[in-house]
């Protein structure tokens, strides 16, 4: 922060991240109680709803608009006519990061609940991981998939039942349904990966480099807290900054060239605080800890879409993001059990 060519920026980043501290110590309390658990579900539901309706509005008008004047880009066309959907956001990438985190809730919950709840949350779920798939998000769809095979590898953890056989089906249930809806858009998702322009990549690259340059100069206190943009053209050697001012596509380097090495430490401990937490809730052997362990399983999860998300993207820095990235930490929070002394 103190090396920062503009203070303000700096400031304002930091308020905005005291506003989220205080926001995640209320839902850790909340969380611990039944209806705070009871409201993440439905909250969760309403989320990915919300949505929805906006995706499937825009698939049948075939418009979707980015950018501050609502104006549609080619960000959002593919050849061939294809259009991405963006739901409220600006940005199909944006949107597929978030109900990716979102549905992970929703699919734990598919996974314990019963009877028509089950049936419901399932049903959520795989409309929600249509409406992924019509954002052709090269990133989000490899994410998602490899989200929901460590989700079921994980969910034994949480669900100790000796039916095999309801396992089994279970599981067989939503790797058919996952399987059915890409089949479904096979054609277009193919069309996405072979139209794949080699813009996106270049940019990346470049931003790179120039993150790179403000750590080799400012490795120990980097450029300052959310000014990369502000001095990007300090270290630019090849002019990009004058027509593409935007921070770093990855939030290791983002965090690393702003706050140097001090910064991405502290960073990287708590990532690793918080998902230790999480995996020694899952590894309990009390049956009747079940609720901490799907919102352990929630949290290791949704943690993980967005690390692994952060290293093509910074949208972590986004307030939509943000906030769910916040409320993974109280999530996981909340079924952290202090050790008892004995004597």
């Amino acid at each position: 922060m103190f090396t920062s060519s503009d203070i303000e920026f700096s400031i304002y980043e930091i308020i905005r991240q005291l506003k989220f501290f205080i926001i995640y110590l209320w839902l850790r309390s909340l969380f611990t109680t039944s209806e705070g658990k009871r409201l993440l579900y439905i909250s969760s539901c309403f989320a990915v709803l919300t949505q929805l309706f906006f995706v499937y509005l825009q698939v049948i008008t075939g418009t979707t608009t980015s950018g501050m004047n609502n104006e549609e880009v080619e960000l959002n066309k593919i050849a061939g006519g294809i259009v991405r959907t963006v739901g409220t956001f600006g940005h199909p990438g944006l949107l597929a990061q978030y109900l990716n985190i979102i549905l992970i809730a929703i699919l734990v919950k598919a996974l314990v609940a019963k009877g028509v709840p089950k049936k419901l949350y399932a049903t959520i779920y795989i409309a929600g991981t249509l409406a992924v798939i019509l954002t052709y998000s090269r990133t989000a769809l490899a994410i998602q998939l490899a989200t929901l095979f460590l989700t079921l590898f994980l969910f034994p953890h949480v669900e100790q039942t000796k039916n095999l056989s309801k396992k089994f089906i279970t599981y067989l249930s939503v790797l058919v349904g996952f399987v059915a809806i890409i089949s479904f858009n096979f054609d277009s998702i193919l069309s996405r990966f072979e139209n794949a322009s080699t813009d996106s990549g270049t940019v990346r690259i470049l931003l790179s480099k120039i993150a790179l340059n403000m750590m080799s100069e400012n490795p120990i206190l980097g450029v300052g807290l959310n000014s990369f943009t502000q001095v990007m053209d300090k270290y630019d050697d090849t002019m990009m900054s004058s027509y593409w001012r935007h921070p770093v596509h990855n939030i290791y380097l983002l965090v690393a060239s702003e706050l140097g090495l001090i910064g991405i430490t502290v960073f990287i401990i708590k990532l690793y605080i918080f998902f230790k937490t999480g995996i020694i809730t899952l590894r309990r052997k009390k049956a009747d800890e079940q609720i901490n362990k799907e919102f352990a399983l929630i949290g290791v999860i949704g943690l993980s879409v967005i690390c692994l998300s952060g290293f093509l993207g910074w949208s972590w820095r986004l307030d939509a993001i943000q906030g769910l990235y916040w409320t993974l930490l109280a999530v996981i929070a909340s079924t952290y059990k202090r050790p008892t002394a004995r004597l």
